[in-house]
């Protein structure tokens, strides 16, 4: 999971300076390349929360934290000033 995260950083640096022609009409490079940024951008959240997540629960399973916690938590992902940073906080019941 970290690898992908590392990748998808990778692969994010590189689409800053896509050409997609002129913007003053209706234009599906535009679309396609602002939809690009946007999975990238998700795919990074969503293994940055698999890595927060220290726990097996549902069809998230970890082979390093096979057992379901006690506890219930929130899996939390921020970005702040461009970046990412994950954590957990508790569920209040």
């Amino acid at each position: 999971m970290f690898f992908g995260v590392i990748r998808l950083s990778k692969l994010e640096g590189g689409l800053g300076d896509l050409s997609t022609g002129d913007i003053m009409q209706y234009n599906l490079n535009l679309v396609a390349a602002l939809d690009l940024h946007s999975m990238v951008k998700m795919g990074k959240i969503l293994c940055m929360a698999a890595l927060a997540r220290e726990e097996s629960r549902g069809f998230q399973y970890r082979s390093d934290f096979p057992k379901e916690k006690e506890t219930a938590e929130h899996t939390v992902v921020r970005i702040n000033k461009g970046v990412l940073s994950a954590g957990t906080k508790p569920v209040q019941m």
